[in-house]
């Protein structure tokens, strides 16, 4: 497992590999964007990007309000599918040699 890569589903430990297994649950373990985002001087929420912008900048400041108004759209609808697919794999695919279930 490389260093700030997420382990695939495929990932083999071996028993005595203490260290990579450390890593791993510690991977499992941790809460998402620690670290990503922190207070500013004036109060407001400062957001470090992964890569700088084109014109240098490496943090976003917002309120809580303005940050939530961002986050918001984000989260997806209760009870819709976030996979679709499409071609042979779609659920109503003509293609594929066995019949529709209904």
């Amino acid at each position: 497992m490389l260093e700030g890569c997420p382990p695939h589903a495929n990932t083999r430990l071996h028993a005595s590999d203490l260290l990579r297994l450390e890593r791993l649950c510690r991977y499992g373990g941790r809460r998402a964007g620690v670290g990503a985002f922190s207070r500013a001087e004036d109060g407001r929420i400062a957001w470090r990007l992964t890569r700088p912008l084109p014109d240098g900048t490496t943090h976003l400041c917002f309120t809580r309000l303005e940050l939530l108004r961002r986050l918001a759209p984000r989260v997806p609808p209760r009870r819709v599918h976030l996979t679709r697919f499409h071609g042979v794999f779609a659920p109503g695919a003509t293609s594929r040699p066995f019949p529709r279930v209904t």
